[in-house]
């Protein structure tokens, strides 16, 4: 009995194919993420049946993440799509394919500013492998939700628009600006010194000889009109020098001058005081003396006869 027991389990387990499926046969395939209801299409790869409520999606957040369900057939029938809102970004995101069991990653993919798999899709535009379940990432001109991408036509690729470089404008160079000359200092010009016009030298007057006669120095008649020129004539410093005349000597003997011409008769003269001059001016003395005693001795009569 237990050996037909066992035989009959051996028999039933022979039937059961076993369903044994590497992590990598099950991939992200093709997204829409462009628009109000987004969506996420799973492929297998295999050649057997998937449970799916092993994996979850979920985008470069914790927190926004989607539990997958159901059993994902092979072959043509080996595509499901799972709808996930709004959820994904328009400008760029990262879609996951992770395991519930530990949070490794299966596969992901990366658009626009958050990846560099494919471009951001435009609205009515899709992204998916260009090869089902392998190769690139491309753009999709109408989506192919649920079915192979072969059927979707790739997108044109968007037109670059270059963006305009600024030539930078040349710096000029600055021009040196010329040192300013030093004004030169005018010269003082020196006033000119007033030469002062030469005086005229006058003609030195010949002085006469004095004659010696009876022991008394004579003077011609022209030594007077001589002495009267020169006092009326300033003459010079060295015109004023007459050598003295020494009584009993010749004034020739002293500064030799040139004879005069005798001019006529000449008029002797004595230089000196007679005697008669002498007792003139006593007399005179004399006189006005007597008559001062005499004036004194009226007032003074007549100064007590009043008294």
């Amino acid at each position: 009995m237990k050996q037909l027991l066992a035989l009959s389990a051996l028999f039933l387990l022979s039937l059961v194919k076993p369903s044994f499926v590497f992590a990598g046969d099950v991939v992200i395939n093709e997204f829409f993420s462009n628009g109000s209801s987004d969506w996420v299409e799973i492929f297998n790869k295999s050649n057997n049946p998937v449970d799916l409520s092993l994996y979850r999606l979920r985008d470069g957040s914790a927190t926004n993440k989607v539990d997958l369900s159901g059993v994902i057939d092979i072959g043509d029938n080996g595509f499901l799509t799972f709808p996930w809102g709004d959820n994904l970004n328009n400008a760029g995101d990262v879609i996951k394919l992770i395991l519930v069991s530990d949070e490794s990653i299966v596969d992901q993919v990366g658009y626009g500013n958050a990846g560099s798999d494919v471009a951001a899709p435009s609205i009515n535009q899709s992204a998916g492998r260009q090869t089902d379940g392998d190769g690139s990432w491309i753009l999709f001109s109408s989506v192919s939700k649920g079915t192979s991408n072969a059927s979707s036509q790739p997108a044109p690729p968007p037109t670059t628009v270059p963006t305009a470089t600024l030539t930078p404008t040349k710096t000029p160079t600055p021009t040196n600006s010329p040192t300013p000359s030093k004004t030169p200092t005018p010269t003082k010009v020196p006033t000119p010194t007033k030469i002062p016009t030469p005086t005229r030298a006058q003609t030195a007057t010949k002085i006469p000889t004095v004659t010696k006669i009876n022991d008394a120095v004579t003077l011609t008649k022209n030594t007077t009109s001589a002495l009267s020129k020169a006092s009326t004539t300033n003459p010079t410093q060295e015109d004023r020098k007459v050598p003295t005349a020494v009584l009993g000597e010749r004034v020739s003997a002293q500064m030799p001058t040139e004879d005069p011409t005798p001019t006529g008769k000449q008029e002797t003269r004595i230089l000196g005081i007679s005697k008669n001059t002498v007792s003139m001016v006593f007399v005179t003395l004399g006189s006005l003396f007597l008559l001062a005693c005499a004036i004194l001795v009226f007032f003074k009569v007549d100064k007590s006869k009043n008294g």
